[in-house]
């Protein structure tokens, strides 16, 4: 962009000024300035070229998790506010669910998946997608079909899905932890997808708790529960616990 004259492109920079409230950061010097704040003032020294397409390459890569989020919503906002497109490089799904409409999930230069932030968590097309997202990933085979819905041998368990395969298809089947539901009792349910196991793992984490429940010797499951959920429930390391999951809640895919 170029400007008609020095009164353009002073109303330009007051307004980027203004805009990311940095009046009392035009009289430091470089050095002074948090990693933050650099990104903000190397943002709106780009935005003052009006450019077409942004590319945002890993733009909290040095920042504090706290700064890294807070950027992140902040940049979702200038892309709104300023109706630019753009490209933002993250090694971080959470950050790229933020400020993505689309995701792209590429590895060792591979396009794994592309899609609406929705579908890239809670639908993955492959192992190495769910893995990034932090999905349940179990894999088997099918023994049995009745209607529409396939019963998954996953080594002395099963779990049936709402999908028809044919008997010996290799299947990988994905649960998002957030749709599995802990007890400390047996459910009184006839829900096929019900399970006994013990409490191999727990990770608090921003008042959220994730339980690694051991079914079987190979097998484990991750359950995400809130810190009151927890408590309530009185979960130890070494418990026992019983899980369940809606057939819906599935997603699985065939692999060769």
């Amino acid at each position: 962009m170029r400007f008609r004259s020095i009164k353009d492109a002073s109303t330009r920079f007051n307004e980027l000024v203004n805009f990311f409230k940095l009046e009392s950061l035009l009289k430091r010097y470089p050095e002074e300035l948090s990693g933050g704040e650099k990104q903000k003032v190397a943002i709106a020294r780009t935005l003052i070229l009006d450019p077409p397409l942004i590319l945002f390459d890993e733009p909290t890569s040095q920042l504090s998790p706290r700064e890294k989020e807070r950027i992140a919503f902040e940049i979702k906002e200038i892309i709104k506010t300023f109706k630019k497109s753009a490209l933002f490089v993250t090694h971080s799904l959470d950050e790229a669910s933020i400020v993505g409409d689309r995701i792209a999930v590429l590895s060792k230069g591979e396009l794994l998946q592309i899609g609406e932030p929705s579908e890239i968590f809670f639908t993955p097309e492959n192992v190495e997608v769910a893995y990034l997202t932090g999905v349940n990933v179990i894999k088997g085979y099918v023994i049995e079909v009745e209607g529409n819905i396939s019963k998954i041998d996953i080594g002395n368990e099963y779990i049936y899905v709402l999908q028809e395969y044919n008997v010996g298809d290799s299947v990988v089947v994905f649960i998002h932890p957030q749709d599995i539901t802990l007890s400390k009792t047996p459910f009184q349910s006839s829900a096929r997808n019900q399970f006994e196991g013990i409490v191999y793992k727990i990770v608090n984490k921003n008042g959220i708790a994730t339980i690694t429940v051991k079914i079987a010797e190979n097998f484990c499951i991750n359950a995400l529960i809130t810190k009151r959920s927890f408590e309530e429930l009185n979960i130890q390391l070494g418990g026992k616990v019983y899980l369940t999951f809606k057939i819906t809640a599935i997603h699985s895919v065939k692999v060769s």
